[in-house]
């Protein structure tokens, strides 16, 4: 059913600051394709039928995950502050080699680090890991982690690792996830989770886990922290922050179709992407909190 993880969508203010950025800093290469669009059909019902927006596909230099900013251009976006930990997408996380050379480098070129480096254990002993966080122009979050084993010198982002998603229901999003064909319990790790503390400033207490899927190596983390925000239903698709995280599929209607056996929801029937790509299909379904999964379909030419 499911190929591979495809890209990572998020809204921003300015895509060029954006693309610039994320070239400088997280080894983006080139921009493969750059669109303005104007919403219609299934899509415009589900965005704001006549909404204008720009896309672009940001092509790493070696991972096979494409980041594709959105920058809104009929309306101004609405900008939400979100915490770690807050039901949504928290943070995207990407490998790297030489953790501390890179953050070296973010702190000479003034960008807004969160934490300085940390590390974690879990799963017991099987998952070590240092990593920090740090704000990109918008203020979304982005995690840098490298394997302590494995750890160099030499300083270079690897690719896209995984996704950080808050949640309500941690059995809820489980299940859910598990029907994309997410069924690998890496590790579970409930209480205090001290590795966040600093990060967060605060003592943290919750659960977090980390699972893997059967079709490619990317993961995804869900968290659930007592009493976190969730302020989903304040934005829409195209406002600024991590957005999606987009599939491929063997057959978008199939794939529909087997999702609606399951009660998944629908919220964008298979349609074209955009009338300038005819052979570019998508879907969009969403997790039980609403955050937005979007499954793609390229027929050959």
């Amino acid at each position: 059913m499911i190929k591979g993880t495809y890209h990572i969508g998020f809204g921003v203010s300015d895509d060029v600051k954006s693309i610039g950025f994320y070239q400088k800093h997280l080894n983006f290469g080139k921009v493969r394709v750059s669109i303005e669009d104007i919403s219609e059909g299934n899509f415009g019902d589900f965005v704001g039928a006549g909404s204008k927006y720009r896309w672009s596909m940001l092509t790493h230099n070696v991972s096979h995950v494409d980041f594709e900013p959105v920058q809104l251009l009929s309306r101004k976006p609405i900008r939400i502050v979100r915490q770690w930990g807050d039901v949504g997408f928290n943070d995207v996380c990407f490998k790297v080699t030489g953790l501390q050379r890179l953050y070296d480098q973010l702190q000479e070129e003034h960008v807004k680090i969160i934490c300085s480096p940390q590390k974690m254990s879990v799963g017991s002993g099987k998952w070590e890991k240092q990593f920090f966080f740090f704000k990109d122009p918008d203020g979304m979050i982005i995690k840098l982690e490298e394997d302590v084993k494995n750890a160099t010198t030499q300083p270079e982002v690897l690719g896209y690792d995984y996704i950080s998603i808050g949640v309500s229901d941690f059995e809820q999003s489980v299940n859910f996830y598990r029907l994309l064909g997410y069924n690998r319990l890496l590790w579970d790790s409930k209480g205090h989770l001290d590795w966040m503390d600093e990060a967060c400033g605060q003592r943290i207490e919750g659960r977090t886990a980390m699972i893997g899927s059967e079709f490619d190596d990317h993961l995804l983390q869900l968290i659930q922290i007592p009493g976190a925000n969730n302020s989903l239903h304040k934005r829409t698709w195209g406002d600024i922050g991590w957005l999606e995280f987009c599939l491929r599929v063997h057959d978008l209607d199939s794939t529909c179709s087997y999702l609606r056996g399951k009660n998944v929801k629908i919220l964008v029937e298979p349609t074209l992407a955009t009338p300038k790509l005819d052979y570019a299909f998508i879907a969009y379904i969403a997790d039980p909190d609403g955050n937005y999964v979007e499954l793609s379909y390229h027929k050959q030419r």
